[in-house]
């Protein structure tokens, strides 16, 4: 990991997605990040194919 990227995020807090991964290899703590996406718990397939489906927002009409 390049020092610079370190000391910006350091100083901002700021840092890309692949950094912080990086970053977590080299503390050993790459395990938390499975934490933040936990799989959802199904029983049976059935469950799987009988959940809600997502309903995706409209889309909004430019007006010029």
């Amino acid at each position: 990991m390049n020092i610079w990227t370190l000391r910006r995020f350091e100083a901002s807090g700021k840092l890309a997605f692949d950094a912080l991964i990086r970053v977590a290899v080299v503390l050993d703590a790459i395990e938390a990040f499975g934490a933040l996406f936990p799989e959802p718990e199904f029983r049976s397939l059935d469950e799987v194919i009988e959940r809600p489906k997502r309903q995706r927002g409209k889309r909004r009409t430019v007006v010029r």
